[in-house]
């Protein structure tokens, strides 16, 4: 098994009817789709990638994590970087500190 089926089927463990909220698990599922937003970079899968990283800026709104700034910038300008983007993803990580 690899690690991206691992990652999906976690994902579909801390989900109960795609209100991931209603578990208190909003923080393991936003990273568990950061962590795929990476996998899929890692792999070229680009679409595949900024779906789950939409996801995660979704799921940003209702967690509260300290360390959720820096990873969801990391995860934002490392996307920018991918789209030959690199002003914008220099800003974002400048925002990630």
């Amino acid at each position: 098994m690899d690690a991206i089926s691992i990652y999906e089927q976690s994902l579909q463990l801390v989900s109960v009817q795609g209100e991931p909220e209603l578990l208190g698990t909003a923080e393991l599922h936003l990273g568990l789709h950061l962590g795929l937003v990476e996998l899929y970079q890692e792999q070229g899968q680009l679409s595949a990638a900024r779906q789950h990283l939409l996801r995660s800026e979704e799921l940003a709104k209702h967690a509260a994590l300290p360390t959720l700034p820096y990873s969801l910038h990391l995860a934002q300008a490392r996307m920018k970087e991918a789209d030959g983007d690199l002003d914008s993803a220099l800003k974002l990580l400048n925002q990630a500190e």
